[in-house]
């Protein structure tokens, strides 16, 4: 098994993204192809950026990426809930776990920011 499995964020992430699929096949017609297909789009290259990121010495960049990616999926999931693709309960329990994915994330890059200063910084 990989070491990314191991991950809590990886976990949650690969959790919400399976619901943004299940969630998919009930959205309108309309919505459907373009913003359903683009949220779930959009979450398969955050898994792919955590993937990334747990396997690259230097994780500044796709970290980065990953919260630019996590951020974009907070306005499709907004534009989904305006157009009445999906309810209100739906918006703040799919909201609740991102929530917790971009806390996540953003733990992850404080944690890596402190340790290339530490390895960055002159010993004494």
């Amino acid at each position: 098994m990989s070491r990314y499995q191991h991950l809590p964020l990886y976990d949650a992430l690969y959790r919400y993204t399976n619901e943004l699929y299940k969630l998919k096949k009930s959205l309108p017609k309309d919505l459907k192809h373009d913003l359903g297909e683009s949220i779930c789009k959009s979450s398969l290259r955050a898994l792919k950026l955590v993937v990334f990121a747990n396997g690259s010495e230097r994780k500044d960049a796709p970290l980065r990426d990953l919260a630019l990616e996590i951020e974009t999926q907070w306005v499709y999931l907004r534009l989904l809930h305006d157009q009445k693709g999906i309810s209100i309960g739906l918006f703040e329990a799919m909201g609740k776990r991102l929530s917790s994915i971009g806390s996540q994330v953003g733990a992850w890059r404080k944690w890596y920011k402190e340790e290339s200063r530490k390895i960055n910084s002159p010993k004494k």
